[in-house]
């Protein structure tokens, strides 16, 4: 003979739910996040390519690389050498005409 003993958990709301939640989206933007199949169709065509420079031009682009963060050093070399090829090519179109 077993008694019946009341719940004593019956009235306690369910914490298990509110834990479950999920933030909004005004808290986490996930836009910005992208799956590797996303990542492969945003490629930019970009090329890895090794040059030598100076060793002073090479400290000074490691100094500033550490102030601008990641991806500073290929994109001010890619700028810069868009406009010195841009001159280049400016030049000898000149010397043609």
């Amino acid at each position: 003979m077993s008694k019946k003993v009341p719940n004593q958990f019956a009235n306690v709301p369910n914490e298990r739910k509110q834990e479950e939640e999920v933030p909004s989206n005004d808290f986490l933007d996930l836009s910005k996040f992208k799956t590797k199949k996303e990542k492969a169709k945003d490629k930019t065509g970009k090329t890895r390519l090794t040059i030598l420079v100076d060793e002073e031009v090479a400290k000074r682009l490691d100094r500033a690389a550490k102030r601008y963060g990641k991806g500073f050093k290929s994109e001010i070399t890619s700028d810069a050498l868009t406009k010195a090829l841009d001159l280049l090519e400016q030049k000898e179109a000149a010397e043609r005409d």
